[in-house]
């Protein structure tokens, strides 16, 4: 039992609901997944069975989302599931709107609410949060890659935004607000991509989940340039010795044996490959 899955979730129900379910599903323990979603948002959540999880570190850093901001009103946790802090009148133009989004591309610094998964001093901020206990967060760069305006009917903006993992879009839709000096908090949120390569077309539902489903180990690697090694050095790799190469290539290698079999994650250095994670499947 080894592979991907790109699961829907579900509002309502948590990353961890999820998991739980998939387990239950392929009657398999080791699952994991790449990215926690917030019960309110709903979408793309991938997932690694068995081995698969030791790859998670290797996926590229992308997400993507479609998200509802409500212009004029300000909550407690930055979307629809917080008590309401304010309320203001929205006297803005839609021109002032698209030119605030558009100071939200690129590098930018963004403070982790406190609704989060972070830790602090080993405690959840979320479980902070429950006990009404805030702290200070400092601000982590980011990258934002593009936003574009889905619908704009103000008060409601709807926006496809495509940024790097660890950006908080209910934390974009309050600076967002602030900008436009009436305040703004997120009312719907759906991950529609994943890694470049999980998304509509691969997305299944809890209910359709079985072993045939996966996707395969290197599925979501394509970024990764590839090695083939015979069958000696194959064996050399997997008992973890550094295999020599002519060439050199750029950090992380993705290492397959002459009948295309993967083999796992090596480092490439100074002429050699180092394995670093080693699959077998075997």
């Amino acid at each position: 039992m080894i592979g991907w899955l790109n699961v829907y979730k579900e509002k309502g129900i948590t990353s961890h609901d999820v998991v739980y379910k998939v387990r239950k599903a392929l009657g398999f323990k080791k699952i994991g997944h790449a990215g926690t979603l917030d019960p309110m948002a709903t979408g793309v959540m991938v997932v690694a069975v068995g081995k698969a999880t030791r790859l998670i570190q290797f996926l590229q850093e992308t997400k993507r989302y479609r998200a509802k901001i409500l212009l004029g009103v300000t909550t407690s946790t930055l979307d629809a599931e917080g008590v309401i802090l304010k309320t203001s009148e929205v006297n803005v133009e839609k021109s002032q709107v698209e030119s605030v989004i558009k100071n939200f591309v690129g590098k930018i610094k963004q403070v982790p609410p406190m609704v989060s998964a972070l830790h602090h001093n080993g405690v959840r901020l979320y479980d902070l949060a429950r006990k009404g206990i805030e702290v200070e967060r400092k601000s982590r760069d980011i990258e934002i890659y593009s936003i574009d305006i889905l619908n704009l009917d103000i008060p409601i903006i709807e926006i496809d935004v495509k940024c790097q993992s660890g950006t908080y879009i209910r934390v974009l839709a309050d600076d967002i607000g602030k900008e436009l000096g009436c305040g703004a908090h997120l009312i719907e949120l759906e991950r529609t991509e994943s890694n470049e390569c999980f998304n509509s077309s691969n997305l299944i539902e809890i209910s359709q989940i079985k072993k045939e489903n996966l996707l395969n180990l290197d599925y979501p690697l394509n970024h990764l340039e590839k090695i083939l090694l015979n069958d000696e050095d194959s064996v050399k790799y997997l008992q973890g010795q550094a295999i020599y190469q002519i060439n050199s290539y750029n950090n992380f290698i993705k290492v397959f044996d002459e009948n295309n079999s993967f083999l796992g994650i090596g480092k490439s250095s100074d002429n050699k490959i180092q394995p670093y994670v080693n699959i077998n499947i075997d």
